[in-house]
């Protein structure tokens, strides 16, 4: 009788711990989204997922993300950080895009952060944004929560706020993004955006 109350104990701690998604469902994600055109390789392909996602490519997924790379990679630079110069130039387009649409802000100190790794909540804010929680994403204590609520971390209960999003965990949130509904909307943010999962 103990054996089958301590079996039955450690059965249920099992399915009481949050499933993770694998790095197979990771690599499976990532690869609809490059179909996609939202998440490119490198030169040779290689998708880069175990690789922490820097500030300034975030940008660069966030306008392909929107359908709205072409314009944000010829946008009027009129939003310079300090932190901007001739080696970084490249993305200066594409950061005055976004905070024009006012999907992502700086670091402080007038800097962008160029280089930076992308932090959990700096994504799950810039997601929120894009699903039209603007206001909730000023409430900089309650985002995780936030986006834990409207399942932006479905598969993603190994992460903490602080931590560095690799390009594999971005790429699930972002899926997860798009299977949202945005506030106010009957409308998933793929039918808002024409994405076609």
């Amino acid at each position: 009788m103990k054996k089958l109350v301590i079996i039955l104990l450690i059965f249920s701690l099992f399915l009481s711990i949050p499933l993770n998604y694998g790095y197979a469902d990771n690599v499976s994600i990532a690869e609809k989204l490059n179909k996609l055109g939202i998440l490119t390789g490198d030169d040779n392909g290689n998708l880069n997922l175990d690789s922490y996602l820097k500030r300034q490519d975030m940008v660069v997924v966030i306008s392909r993300l929107h359908k709205e790379e072409s314009t944000a990679k010829s946008y009027p630079v009129v939003n310079k950080f300090d932190d901007f110069t001739e080696e970084n130039s490249f993305y200066h387009s594409y950061i005055s895009w976004a905070v024009n649409k006012k999907l992502i802000e700086g670091v402080g100190n007038n800097k962008f952060g160029f280089d930076e790794a992308v932090t959990v909540v700096q994504f799950q804010t810039v997601l929120l944004r894009a699903l039209n929680y603007t206001e909730e994403a000023k409430l900089n204590e309650s985002i995780p929560d936030i986006a834990k609520k409207i399942g932006l971390m479905e598969g993603l209960s190994h992460l903490s706020p602080k931590d560095s999003l690799t390009r594999g965990d971005m790429a699930v949130m972002i899926y997860n993004a798009l299977n949202t509904r945005a506030k106010g909307s009957p409308l998933k943010l793929t039918e808002i955006l024409k994405v076609d999962l």
